[in-house]
């Protein structure tokens, strides 16, 4: 019986079979990335006790945190279940792990992080003062994101789980699937880059504005900190999206990386918030990432300081001997700034 391949297609056939069990860099590159963020997440588990699961169950901050770290654990668990050979077995079951690996992911890396560093920055331009940017940065996530989430929810559902070919069958033992629509992904990657030049330029134009204009508060300090997480993530997204376009980077190291520092910067973002915050400006940092509605005129002793000339001296002495205290358990970056009010206040209270 005459074969049904040509030489030069069994030649190709076999240059794919070799490269793809010798020379296929995902699995090293995916698991690299599940044991640095397993591992930073295990060595931040006391700071997220102590600062998130002890806040108020109400708010949108704590929500989205929680959502960014755990949705990756669920990811890293299905993509280590779907590497392993009884998988491959059962079509049913990989179809099943691969769109829950979707899901988890985009939820976990891309929707989640983009939640809170949007709600930061939506504190960073003082949103409940310019109700306005409430409803364009709703607008935008309505135009931007929805057509994203479409667009690669339908190339990932065009995959179909298939048998994994002869020569790989118990060389790899994982689940195989299918090529999909390829065209999807360009047009979801070309507004994805949009969609992260939009970011990019905002967070500069945020942090530009942060850093030439401080206003001296605590607040501020912590809003200038979140601007720099914002603007390298932002940036980094940029980078990922840009070189996935034409396939500009073969070993996805753009996307690597911001799979992995991303969802570590709104992560990190977060926790600052809630770690320099003391007891007067607890109110405060909670109202701006935690509960944006009830963001008030509440400010720190910092703003008591270069506050009002009228202010009364017993009061500068209670914020004196209040952060005093305080200062005798803070980190040293928040102790430095501690130092310098009280200094404030007793040259102050010389005059």
């Amino acid at each position: 019986m005459p074969p049904t391949l040509s030489a030069n297609e069994i030649q190709m056939l076999s240059k794919g079979v070799s490269i793809t069990i010798g020379q296929n860099p995902e699995p090293r590159r995916r698991v690299s990335t599940i044991v640095a963020l397993l591992y930073y997440y295990m060595t931040t588990f006391d700071q997220e006790v102590n600062y998130i699961w002890r806040s108020s169950n109400r708010t949108l901050g704590k929500w989205l945190y929680l959502c960014t770290r755990y949705f990756n654990i669920i990811a890293a668990a299905l993509y280590l279940y779907a590497s392993f050979p009884i998988t491959m077995r059962n079509l049913s079951v990989c179809g099943s792990v691969h769109r829950a690996y979707w899901v988890f992911p985009i939820l976990g890396t891309v929707v989640c992080p983009e939640g809170m560093l949007w709600l930061c920055l939506y504190a960073l331009l003082r949103g409940p003062k310019m109700l306005q940017i409430k409803w364009f940065i709703a607008a935008f996530l309505i135009v931007y994101a929805a057509p994203i989430v479409t667009l690669e929810a339908v190339y990932r559902s065009s995959f179909t789980a298939i048998p994994p070919p002869r020569l790989q069958d118990e060389a790899v033992g994982r689940c195989f699937y299918g090529s999909g629509q390829w065209e999807l992904w360009i047009t979801a990657s070309f507004l994805r880059s949009a969609w992260a030049a939009f970011l990019t330029c905002i967070a500069i134009i945020t942090f530009m504005k942060r850093w030439r204009n401080p206003s001296g508060r605590l607040v501020s300090i912590i809003r200038r900190e979140g601007g720099s997480y914002y603007m390298s993530a932002a940036a980094l997204t940029f980078l990922a999206t840009v070189a996935s376009v034409n396939r500009m980077d073969p070993y996805a190291i753009f996307p690597t990386l911001r799979r992995l520092l991303v969802p570590i910067f709104a992560d990190r973002l977060i926790l600052k918030m809630r770690e320099i915050s003391d007891p007067e400006t607890a109110a405060t940092v909670s109202a701006l990432i935690f509960d944006v509605r009830d963001l008030g005129d509440t400010d720190d002793e910092c703003t008591y300081i270069e506050g009002r000339g009228g202010e009364a001296p017993t009061r500068s002495e209670s914020s004196l001997l209040r952060m005093t205290t305080i200062t005798k358990d803070s980190p040293p970056e928040t102790s430095a700034t501690y130092v310098t009010c009280i200094l404030y206040l007793w040259r102050r209270n010389l005059k």
